[in-house]
């Protein structure tokens, strides 16, 4: 708010970018223009609201909402050093876990269970299960990309608090409470995502992470006992949600969701993606209609199923609702909802700068680039390294400031060429998938790659050849 000036004129005035401190962590550039534009947007929306606590936007709520931050949790980590950020934001979660709130069926609160809001400008009702499901997706990914324990160790009594209440909603093992697939396009309401859907799968994916982190403390009853809960939930929801004639469950975002956390039963997985691709092509024609559950795994899982066509064109596509139709309106920040908007009228009273809708954008280092973490030494100690999408794009930068150091992976694609410069820090290793037509003469500084130093050859995969590989600098051509 600008005041005491009459007619403040455009040199009257300065914009500064004020936020919290986190320094950056990761960095992604291309040879497609558009694609860098959508990452900068993606990055900027979240720089927009860390301001202590990431906010749902920064001049209306400016409320930590529990299902936004890990919505987005793993684009910040990829891109800034969100270590502190994150451990602070659960300290947060537990101070709102006093005396017990009521929930938005106006029924009495549970003593212990946080509200929906970490800290904010107000706290709304107890937690739904789809947004307190934070409290472990958040310490998970703390111990994931930063090998940390203590997080998880500290709040753990809330994690199977938590838990226990979601489960104690379950009717035949189906969770039918919760706030949805937020904010498609369109609407803020879940449109063609049941909540059902998705409060579910989340409860699956937080019962197998929550069986993870139990293990990694020595809580091996408690480990037990949520795999136990896990495999009655995924019973429960492919006999409930799968449609065996067409392979799906539904919507973008319920297809999307039930792969990203591991429903289908392994052998369903690729039919299920393929139902996922062929919807987006036919029924949804070409454009995604996911909110924030289902925008977040989208396009890395048609890429892991080998539908990266169909992944590089739904992010692409011209026209409403598509990102590319927002950066043509003019946007450099994404709005918490959008409709097709009519040149002759004014926009909706909406927010213009929400994060939870950035969460997609860790596609661009865990998919393009390639660059994950492995559960089984966490803090990127093991990298499993899969570059996506050389077919559409003909150069990639891209880098990951891990707790051993920096991760880098850069390619180029030009001509049927394929040529991939990979850094791997001291003390970690890597599994790399290099794309090829010819696994046998793929070269590594020039020599064949099986007799590189540092690299160890596994298997033909898929197009690829698969090698391990020390720490160190390698670069690897390809015919593709």
């Amino acid at each position: 708010e600008v005041v005491g000036l009459p007619e403040p004129r455009l040199e009257n005035i300065t914009g500064v970018v004020v936020r919290t401190d986190l320094p950056r962590a990761g960095s992604f550039a291309s040879s497609d223009d558009y694609l860098n534009r959508v990452y900068r947007t993606s990055l900027r929306t979240i720089e927009g609201n860390i301001h202590s606590i990431l906010e749902d936007c920064p001049h209306r709520e400016k409320c930590a909402w529990l299902g936004d931050t890990h919505a987005v949790g793993e684009t910040m980590i990829f891109n800034y050093d969100a270590a502190q950020f994150l451990t602070k934001f659960m300290a947060d979660v537990e101070t709102v876990c006093g005396p017990p709130r009521g929930t938005y069926e106006g029924k009495p609160g549970t003593p212990g269970i946080p509200s929906s809001v970490a800290v904010g400008r107000r706290l709304p009702q107890e937690a739904r299960p789809d947004w307190g499901d934070a409290v472990v997706l958040v310490p998970w990914d703390l111990y994931l990309y930063y090998g940390d324990t203590q997080v998880m160790a500290e709040h753990y009594p809330l994690m199977k608090r938590w838990l226990a209440h979601v489960g104690r909603m379950a009717k035949d093992d189906i969770i039918y409470q919760g706030y949805g697939d937020w904010c498609p396009p369109g609407s803020r309401d879940p449109i063609g995502s049941p909540v059902e859907i998705t409060s579910t799968a989340f409860h699956y994916g937080t019962l197998r992470r929550a069986a993870a982190i139990a293990r990694v403390l020595g809580h091996t009853t408690d480990a037990q006992d949520f795999d136990a809960q896990a495999d009655k939930s995924r019973q429960a929801f492919n006999a409930r949600f799968l449609d065996r004639a067409t392979m799906s469950y539904g919507s973008q975002t319920s297809n999307a969701v039930a792969l990203r956390f591991g429903l289908p039963e392994a052998a369903d997985a690729p039919r299920v993606a393929a139902a996922l691709a062929l919807r987006i092509r036919t029924t949804d024609r070409g454009h995604h209609t996911t909110g924030i559950h289902g925008a977040r795994p989208l396009y890395t899982v048609l890429d892991d199923h080998g539908h990266s066509g169909v992944a590089m064109d739904v992010m692409t596509v011209p026209g409403y609702p598509g990102y590319r139709y927002l950066l043509d309106w003019g946007f450099t920040t994404w709005p918490e909802r959008y409709v097709d908007f009519k040149p002759t009228e004014r926009f909706p009273d909406r927010s213009y700068n929400h994060p939870m809708q950035s969460g997609f954008a860790a596609w661009f280092h865990e998919s393009i680039a390639g660059i994950r973490p492995v559960a089984t030494a966490p803090g990127f100690r093991r990298i499993e390294m899969k570059p996506q999408q050389f077919r559409r794009i003909e150069w990639v930068k891209a880098s990951h400031a891990a707790p051993a150091g920096l991760i880098r992976s850069e390619w180029t694609s030009k001509n049927g060429n394929f040529q991939w410069e990979i850094t791997v820090p001291s003390g970690s290793t890597a599994t790399v998938y290099v794309p090829t037509a010819d696994p046998a003469a793929v070269l590594e500084g020039g020599a064949p790659a099986a007799k590189s130093r540092g690299v160890k050859p596994l298997r033909p995969e898929n197009g690829r050849a698969v090698f391990e590989i020390e720490s160190g600098h390698y670069r690897f051509t390809s015919r593709l």
